[in-house]
């Protein structure tokens, strides 16, 4: 596994189930932030059977894992970690709201850090 990992680039693990409103919107945000100075690549697990490659942009740096079928976020996630190949990762939910600045903070506090493999950052919940 450590042989296909990419120093330096960040997997957003996304696990995908009745997302087909909510996952569109995040992924254009997610790719729009991405940038060259710390590159990213989004994993896609889909737990829904839905076809998402019809609704979502076609990026080489969007990649699917193995699909499944009513597994479960944590089984999903799992899915996505196996397919990532990024030196670091960070869980998200397909419906998740990002800020304009989600991927500022971490890909500059990751850049040449070799001792963090999870990244997080502050949740809102709404009501």
């Amino acid at each position: 596994m450590k042989d296909r990992l990419k120093r330096d680039r960040l997997s957003l693990l996304i696990p995908a189930h009745q997302a087909m409103a909510t996952l569109p919107p995040l992924v254009c945000k997610l790719l729009a932030q991405a940038g060259d100075a710390y590159p990213v690549e989004i994993v896609i697990s889909v737990d829904d059977g839905q076809d998402y490659r019809a609704i979502l942009p076609a990026d080489e740096r969007i990649r699917y894992a193995e699909e499944g079928f009513k597994s479960g976020p944590a089984v999903a996630r799992n899915r996505a970690l196996a397919e990532a190949t990024g030196s670091h990762v960070c869980p998200i939910d397909a419906d998740d709201d990002v800020s304009d600045l989600f991927l500022a903070r971490p890909g500059h506090l990751l850049a040449g850090v070799d001792t963090a493999g999870l990244v997080g950052g502050r949740l809102t919940f709404f009501a």
